[in-house]
């Protein structure tokens, strides 16, 4: 046997002796990845259901998560006929339940805050009747609907479980993080501790809530046309990308045939992407 011969054998040897250890440690570590992937998007998804006041089973929706990344993944692949478009739709999904839940957190606080004035006047007026403040904030639960008897119905347990008051109100500002929450609870703790009238301090804070809220509405108003254009810039090539492969694939194909197309659709998308983001840094007013 040639000397060129056994060097080849080696290298044989040697590649599949590196081959059968990847293999070995994949098998090895890819379970415990995946393990502790599924403990941290299972914990942490059940407490962020838990700040919305939802409550289901954690590992049904764990699988129905696998399951929607997987789908989308197929279908897009089935679609465009190229494995990279499908797995970059997969890694969309992967992204997408979170972008999810932070557009209903958005849309819970919006909720919170349209609620708050109305229930700070119905709390000044059980105070001024003569009731205290636990049996005004209990008043204004019952008669207030979600989100708002939610979060001061918490409020009321964790007091009667002997949670000082002012602990309570931080607890209810670090659940509801927003400009409205901040302002009530402020005026609430400096008039307990300073001995004020706590219903003449609710009552300015409900009107100067509420005037806060329709100049907010306002801004939202005058600036949706911009919010929609930020969305339609940002989806609109890719919809006609779509569509242009279905009707004229043999035109289209350039851009996945090599790496100058790949190059194109990144510059593209993240063109896009940038574009859709300083329009939505535009129309942001914060009021």
């Amino acid at each position: 046997m040639s000397m060129g011969t056994v060097q080849q054998w080696q290298v044989v040897g040697l590649s599949a002796l590196a081959a059968g250890f990847t293999l070995w440690s994949l098998w090895q570590t890819v379970p415990q990845v995946f393990a502790r992937l599924r403990s941290f998007l299972t914990t942490q998804a059940q407490r962020e259901s838990a700040e919305l006041f939802w409550f289901f089973d954690i590992e049904r929706m764990f699988r129905a998560y696998v399951a929607l990344m997987v789908i989308a993944g197929g279908i897009m692949w089935l679609l465009t006929g190229v494995a990279l478009a499908g797995l970059a739709f997969l890694l969309l999904a992967v992204v997408a339940p979170r972008m999810a839940w932070k557009a209903m957190r958005r849309r819970r606080q919006r909720r919170f805050d349209e609620q708050l004035p109305d229930a700070l006047l119905i709390v000044a007026g059980a105070l001024r009747v003569g009731l205290g403040l636990p049996a005004a904030l209990q008043q204004m639960v019952q008669e207030a609907s979600e989100p708002l008897s939610q979060e001061f119905g918490l409020l009321l347990r964790e007091h009667r479980l002997g949670v000082a008051f002012d602990q309570c109100l931080l607890g209810l500002n670090r659940r509801m993080p927003t400009q409205s929450t901040i302002l009530m609870v402020s005026a609430m703790r400096v008039s307990i501790q300073s001995g004020g009238t706590l219903a003449e301090t609710l009552e300015t804070a409900a009107h100067t809530l509420r005037q806060r809220l329709q100049m907010d509405g306002k801004v939202r108003a005058l600036t949706s046309q911009g919010r929609m254009q930020a969305w339609v810039v940002g989806g609109l090539p890719m919809l006609l990308l779509l569509i242009m492969a279905r009707l004229e694939p043999s035109t289209v194909a350039v851009f996945w045939s090599g790496p100058l197309g790949w190059a194109a659709l990144t510059l593209i998308g993240f063109l896009e992407l940038m574009g859709a983001l300083v329009i939505r840094r535009i129309v942001s007013i914060d009021v």
